[in-house]
């Protein structure tokens, strides 16, 4: 599995930066992704890649997700799964919940 978006229940926390050397092409505002996660407005950005607010319409709720800027640099791609699953292992009201890990063909293999 190929990994690029991972979302979480909305945390608004996100420092804007940009991402240096991203070239990987991102979805963008209002594209469907995993058929599932609606993209909304672009919360922030940074190394690993963007944060969107979205909207999971499967279960009718407010999202963030998370797409990794370049996903076809392995060491990113790892570094992505790592933070992921480690950030999945936790429980805690501090920390964001991860719902979801997967991949989007068509958007530069997006990882989410």
């Amino acid at each position: 599995m190929d990994p690029r978006l991972v979302s979480s229940p909305l945390d608004t926390g996100v420092t804007s930066a940009l991402p240096p050397g991203a070239t990987a092409p991102l979805p963008g505002q209002g594209q469907l992704l995993a058929g599932r996660y609606l993209l909304g407005s672009l919360l922030g950005q940074g190394g690993m890649g963007q944060v969107w607010r979205s909207r999971d319409v499967a279960l009718d709720r407010e999202v963030a997700v998370k797409l990794l800027a370049a996903p076809g640099v392995s060491e990113a791609r790892e570094r992505f799964l790592r933070e992921a699953r480690a950030a999945a292992a936790l429980n805690h009201p501090n920390i964001v919940a991860i719902h979801d890990l997967g991949e989007e063909s068509g958007h530069g293999d997006a990882c989410y």
